[in-house]
């Protein structure tokens, strides 16, 4: 087709072949009759949608927040729509510090269609309102990079304390690893680790000398990254201040026999 051009076409099959002025304004700019409506037909999206429009240039008040929260109920408002008013509610209730809604916000949003950023930020807020089977939930999904380490290892004290039947499984191995790592001032998690950690033998002996340093019992962790160091018969610069200290609390133990 030679010079092509593109019309609009209407609801009724007319088509538009020559430019004309196009302006927009507002059907309703009277405060009063929008006050109306949303007394009388306050579930309606449009009525909502239209309030919160102006709301959106002022000050993040209380009516502005019971909009908000209006929104969010409303099913037939699209999932990004949705997913954007949760994000202001969530922030809004960190910040007036207003846990019980904030909670009830947390439990509710879908962690899919968000920033890798915003992701870590509500992570970090499931575990700091002590949602911590919800936020373990969501680092299965979408890992735990980034998420603060002190906020990590406060989540595994917590499981760990309780026997939860969630410190078996390989994610939370990982994630106490991952806290350790970074942040290596817990006890309990260096305790765990102590009877747990698989690793290479450097690493089993950085996680040795903190927990000697530190006084944590260290019987099975030298078992553990000697049988290692004998079995890959490298990285052996270490092993005999290990053995020594082995022996002189376990001198009967499984490997100096």
């Amino acid at each position: 087709t030679e010079n092509p051009v593109i019309v609009l076409l209407d609801n009724e099959g007319n088509r538009c072949i020559s430019s004309f002025k196009i302006g927009i304004r507002k059907m309703i700019n009277r405060p009063d009759l929008t006050k109306i409506m949303l007394d009388k037909c306050g579930n309606d999206k449009r009525v909502l949608l239209n309030k919160l429009e102006s709301a959106k240039y002022g000050a993040l008040n209380d009516d502005a927040i019971g909009l908000y929260a209006k929104c969010v109920e409303n099913e037939d408002l699209e999932e990004n729509f949705l997913l954007e008013c949760r994000r202001v509610l969530i922030d809004y209730y960190y910040d007036n510090l207003d846990g019980d809604l904030l909670e009830n916000q947390l439990v509710r949003v879908n962690l899919k269609d968000l920033k890798t950023s915003d992701r870590v930020s509500m992570i970090e807020l499931m575990i700091f309102r002590e949602l911590y089977n919800l936020a373990l939930k969501n680092m299965e999904i979408y890992g735990f990079y980034g998420i603060s380490p002190k906020r990590t290892a406060r989540l595994c004290e917590i499981f760990i304390r309780s026997n939860s039947e969630q410190i078996n499984t390989r994610l939370f191995q990982q994630l106490c690893t991952y806290s350790f790592n970074r942040y290596r001032q817990s006890k309990i998690l260096l305790t765990f680790l102590e009877k747990n950690y698989e690793g290479n033998t450097q690493k089993l002996y950085d996680l040795w000398i903190v927990c000697h340093d530190m006084g944590i019992e260290t019987t099975d962790l030298e078992e553990r990254l000697l049988r290692t160091a004998l079995f890959t018969e490298n990285d052996m610069n270490f092993v005999k201040e290990v053995f020594e200290i082995y022996y002189g609390h376990c001198s009967s133990g499984k490997l100096v026999r």
